[in-house]
């Protein structure tokens, strides 16, 4: 059984949790950590018992073909909580991921299984923020892809407009037979002081940000790049080496037992006067979902640890002028850390 199902089996046996529950329709990181498998499905895992996953037969065949968790059952029409019970009787507690379950879902369960429900969610981020070898490996490969793209994408830059450049980074991202992370951002002149900016039939100008990561065996990356078109003014350059300077900061200072707020004051103090233009936090921790615990910022209260993944992403933003973002993925290790992605040495003009 993997490490995790069983730390997850003793928690529930300590806390006096009969069963816990995970949703792949509730987009539950913890499904695809556990089971291996994106398919869709509800995975129990009681207390005292072999977990097993509740699906129907249009997905009974991925499962058994995808997933680590070997007792696949097909609902064929009963009521989830007739086989739960079924097979986990005398249930008093339940644990769920309260930050992934819907209202709608919960509710349900609630009619259907009448017990005490208690979060399991927080323990689990801690077991799935440290990677597991396999694990790190897909996520390896992930950045591998993503840079390999943004080479083939700069490499006789044409591009007319912000959706045009975004088009041809996710058709490359199918060519390497991936998919996307999440919604690929392309902003550029005044658009790119909006950190979530839609990619638009806007003019590629000035400077360009393009924030796009990979999926690969379940795992991603985030990685941003901002260029320049054309000839960057004075003041362009300083706001972007501000950038630089704060990335390769936290970078340098990454190792285990750093606390994650220190790596934000780190980065903040390397922005100098232009980090009160900060919009977001300095980085975050990458898996199955883009973002994961940890985050650093200056209110986290969470240290870094041997296995951690992490994107490094300090971002500067004038609005309706301009901004500037950064974004590096690097692993924890024992010591110290390695990069997954290769840092800018400086800014790239087109």
């Amino acid at each position: 059984m993997q490490p995790r199902l069983v730390k997850l089996r003793a928690y529930l046996r300590k806390h006096k949790i009969e069963v816990a529950i995970f949703f792949s329709a509730t987009n539950d990181p913890n499904f695809v950590y556990f089971t291996k498998s994106d398919a869709s499905g509800i995975l129990v895992v009681p207390a005292s018992s072999k977990p097993f996953i509740i699906t129907n037969k249009m997905e009974f065949e991925r499962l058994v073909r995808g997933s680590i968790i070997r007792e696949i059952v097909v609902s064929d029409g009963k009521r989830i909580s007739t086989i739960i019970s079924k097979r986990v009787p005398r249930i008093a507690r339940i644990g769920i991921n309260k930050s992934s379950v819907t209202v709608r879902v919960l509710e349900e369960l609630k009619r259907n299984l009448k017990a005490r429900y208690v979060d399991v969610g927080e323990f689990c981020a801690r077991l799935t923020q440290i990677k597991l070898r396999e694990e790190i490996q897909a996520i390896t490969r992930s950045c591998k892809i993503t840079e390999r793209i943004f080479t083939e994408t700069i490499k006789g830059f044409n591009f007319g407009t912000e959706s045009e450049l975004a088009g041809f980074i996710e058709s490359r991202m199918r060519s390497y037979g991936v998919t996307p992370g999440f919604n690929t951002i392309v902003a550029s002149g005044k658009n790119s002081s909006m950190p979530h900016h839609i990619p638009s039939k806007a003019k590629i100008r000035g400077f360009c940000v393009m924030d796009f990561g990979v999926g690969y065996k379940h795992l991603n990356s985030d990685f941003t790049r901002t260029v320049y078109i054309g000839r960057a003014k004075d003041t362009e350059v300083r706001v972007f080496n501000a950038v630089l300077e704060a990335e390769r900061a936290i970078l340098k200072a990454i190792k285990p037992g750093m606390k994650c707020s220190e790596l934000a004051r780190i980065g903040k103090r390397a922005l100098g006067n232009y980090s009160k233009h900060i919009l977001h936090s300095f980085g975050h921790g990458v898996g199955v979902d883009v973002h994961e615990s940890p985050v650093i910022s200056e209110s986290s209260n969470q240290v870094l640890k041997p296995g951690m993944v992490l994107a490094v992403e300090p971002g500067v933003y004038l609005p309706g002028k301009f901004g500037v973002r950064l974004e590096d993925m690097a692993l924890v290790t024992e010591q110290s850390m390695k990069l997954l992605t290769k840092p800018l040495d400086t800014l790239i003009t087109l």
